[in-house]
């Protein structure tokens, strides 16, 4: 029986790699799990899975790639050449190549996506006929190696009868020369072995040639269509991980095998996929607002300093420009930027309280609101929205999940810039179930509220339910409210009943059907 090789040994595929690349790779390789174990899963139904792997990820990280000359690649990796060959014809795969060169990551993931796919593509039996080619490639190798190991030991004992002869030990050297002489034979039977194994690749080689290239012809359009698919996934991938802090400046940051793992969640898990979505267009009309409101000018004189903003120069150097004799000194100053102006600051901004997003998460929130999106799927979205706001304005940010009175929990940042992207994960992908209780999420409001040293907080609290508020705990909550003047906007998901929410609501607004412009709008102006 064939040894079973490691899966982490270093191999070599098709396209020539640098010392660095294969150093990428290799490291890539024994850093994430999800590649060790695709390897091992495939390895098992195609023998020359992991060259491929290799290939595919090399080609989608390199600018661009070559061949290894023909007589460097294995005959077991014949179908690999004509893959790839085939490949990197179609203009589809340099849609793919666009998102992953340089990019050790992404071009991993595209190259993980890619190979499983190829592999279920071929026909069984091409895979087991190329199969059958490694294992006789390997079969031809351990014969080498043996015979290599044998000559060797004979060699040592050749060595070691001359000198006992030399010493005047014959029966000792006799006795060497014998066992060197039987070395010898199973060094000649691992010859034959090597030579029966290298004929029946020599019959393989003709065999495999019309069916590689008849099997590579009869998948090439399947493989087409898998390359448009790849290259919308890796746009909507790239899309989905900017919503969590993995933009294209931000990804470079973060360990590439944590980032293949976490690009893989959000491939998975199509929710995730959607959540991303509409927090992009959400966060794509905060950005729209903050662009177009109005900046005030600063106003106020703080000192006097050189410059030459004409608006800011003083009376008494403008009087200059008007005298003839300090007419040149004046146009000297003002192209060397040396006029004394009134320096003017705008009114410092004061601190804010954190940004606390109360989530509905009880089992109705599964309902769908419009536009093809659930109310949980919306209440996420809007969340990271708010997160992002947060982390602009340097505001801390915390989201509070709810149910029932016994299920709760909360995700504190209290510096979103330095969030991580499995913190956001988690925060997003949580959901209770059960029923709804209001209090317990608004306590938890309160409570994070009062450990700020900042007023003015904002609780975007939303639901698609109604529960009971105790008139205790709402003379508490307001007199709060009042002392810390945080403010509460509530979003009714698919709900018409007020009377509950409008008791510690600041504003109240409706999402009814998928219609959220208005909500929007009005979330975004009064939290920017």
């Amino acid at each position: 029986m064939l040894n079973k090789k490691s899966y982490l040994a270093e191999i070599d595929g098709t396209i020539e790699t640098t010392r660095y690349e294969r150093r990428q790779w290799k490291e890539i390789r024994e850093a994430s799990q999800k590649i060790q174990d695709v390897e091992k899963r495939l390895d098992a139904d195609y023998n020359s899975f992991s060259p491929m792997l290799q290939d595919l990820w090399a080609s989608l990280y390199q600018d661009t790639s070559q061949f290894r000359e023909d007589e460097d690649i294995p005959l077991s990796q014949r179908l690999n050449k004509s893959i790839m060959e085939k490949v990197l014809a179609m203009s589809e795969w340099e849609e793919v190549h666009a998102w992953t060169k340089q990019d050790v990551a992404a071009a991993a993931l595209g190259g993980l996506s890619l190979s499983e796919k190829v592999c279920e593509l071929l026909p069984q039996d091409l895979k087991e006929q190329m199969n059958q080619v490694q294992q006789t490639e390997e079969k031809a190798q351990q014969a080498q190696e043996r015979m290599e190991d044998f000559l060797n030991a004979a060699y040592m004992l050749e060595q070691a009868a001359e000198q006992k002869k030399d010493a005047g030990d014959e029966s000792g050297a006799e006795e060497a020369t014998k066992k060197a002489t039987a070395i010898k034979r199973k060094a000649k039977q691992e010859e034959k072995k090597k030579e029966e194994a290298q004929l029946k690749l020599n019959q393989l080689g003709h065999e495999v040639s019309e069916a590689v290239n008849q099997g590579v012809q009869a998948i090439a359009g399947q493989m087409r269509q898998e390359l448009q698919q790849e290259a919308q996934e890796q746009s909507d991938t790239a899309q989905a991980m900017q919503q969590f802090g993995l933009g294209a400046g931000q990804a470079q940051y973060m360990d590439p095998a944590k980032r293949i793992k976490f690009a893989s969640a959000l491939r998975k898990n199509k929710k995730l996929s959607k959540i991303a979505q509409i927090a992009g267009r959400m966060k794509s009309i905060a950005s729209h607002k903050r662009k177009n409101k109005t900046h005030q000018p600063p106003t106020e004189v703080v000192d006097v300093e050189l410059g030459n903003n004409l608006s800011n120069v003083l009376p008494s150097e403008l009087a200059l420009f008007c005298n003839p004799a300090t007419k040149m000194d004046f146009l000297r100053r003002y192209s060397e930027g040396n006029l004394m102006q009134r320096k003017l600051e705008g009114k410092e901004k004061e601190g804010r309280g954190p940004i606390v997003v109360c989530l509905d998460s009880s089992s109705s929130m599964k309902q769908e609101t419009g536009n093809g999106a659930t109310r949980e799927e919306w209440s996420k979205a809007i969340t990271l929205a708010l997160f992002d706001i947060a982390r602009r304005q340097g505001r801390a940010f915390a989201a509070v999940h709810f149910a029932n009175e016994h299920k709760i929990k909360s995700y504190l940042f209290p510096k979103p810039k330095k969030a991580k992207p499995e913190e956001l994960l988690d925060m997003i992908t949580l959901f209770l179930r059960g029923g709804t209780n209001f209090e317990r999420p608004l306590q938890e409001a309160v409570h994070i509220i009062e450990k700020s040293s900042y007023n003015k907080a904002d609780i975007v609290f939303i639901t698609d339910g109604e529960s009971y508020v105790s008139s205790d705990f709402l003379q508490s909550f307001n007199e709060l409210k009042e002392k810390k003047q945080f403010s509460v906007i509530t979003v009714l998901l698919d709900a018409w009943n007020t009377e509950t929410v409008e008791q510690f609501s600041d504003k109240i607004t409706k999402v009814v059907s998928g219609q959220d412009t208005e909500t929007i709008d009005l979330i975004f102006n009064d939290i920017q």
